[in-house]
């Protein structure tokens, strides 16, 4: 199981760790910041996540037939269905997303994490 699995699992289970995120998501404490707050349901944090990790995909979030059930975020390559995508599923909208993000960093192997922002 590698960090970013970790990372995954725990996020899926409502478990943050602050030493797996620093593992899974590197030394930049902005990426850092912004996933916890993501985790913390944060849509500006998620939002700000993805554009820094995950430029030029595409997002769209739902919730499961009722709210009570949750939400989905898909992320994607691409505006068509047969484009690839990636799914995240929480109680929370932006620890959907948040999951999408990761599930996205982990399918597509994208390994250099950049700054985010500087406060």
């Amino acid at each position: 199981m590698t960090d970013l699995d970790a990372l995954i699992a725990r996020v899926e289970h409502g478990d943050w760790h602050f030493g797996i995120c620093r593992a899974a998501l590197g030394p930049s404490s902005d990426i850092r910041y912004a996933a916890k707050k993501a985790y913390l349901g944060s849509l500006d944090a998620a939002a700000r996540l993805h554009g820094a990790l995950l430029p030029g995909m595409f997002w769209n979030m739902g919730c499961l037939d009722m709210p009570s059930l949750g939400y989905v975020c898909t992320v994607a390559e691409g505006h068509f269905a047969d484009s690839p995508s990636w799914r995240g599923y929480a109680m929370n909208p932006a620890r959907a997303w948040l999951l999408a993000i990761l599930h996205t960093l982990k399918a597509t192997g994208i390994a250099a994490l950049p700054v985010l922002w500087k406060h």
